[in-house]
């Protein structure tokens, strides 16, 4: 249910809007579903998993189920946004100002750390 509540960003409070024209997202949720009880079901020994009944998945997928008002609560958080802390703008700034340090420089440190 994770993917449901972070699919929208921010303090956009209908995770679901805008879901049915999103094949791709849907195709991801329907893969997931497929393959959690495939593996539940028929993992067997190998995976160390024995088939559940009607009971135990609805209750896995009410716990499961819980982390979507979680998310819609978070939400409601006030959060001061900093826009500059969200990624770099330009990553490769200053690479072609390497600093040059003089070669007496650098003897003197080869010295200082024993490494001549």
């Amino acid at each position: 249910f994770n993917e449901y509540t972070a699919r929208k960003l921010g303090d956009d409070m209908n995770m679901f809007s805008g879901i049915a024209g999103n094949y791709i997202f849907l195709f991801v949720s329907l893969f997931t579903v497929g393959a959690q009880i495939f593996l539940v079901e028929l993992g067997g020994d190998a995976l160390q998993t024995s088939p559940l009944t009607l009971n135990q998945w609805l209750i896995t997928i009410a716990l499961g189920a819980i982390g979507l008002p979680i998310g819609v609560l978070m939400r409601l958080i006030p959060i001061k946004d900093d826009p500059k802390s969200f990624f770099v703008q330009h990553p490769f700034e200053g690479v072609n100002e390497i600093k040059q340090q003089p070669v007496e420089e650098l003897s003197s440190l080869m010295k200082e750390d024993h490494l001549e």
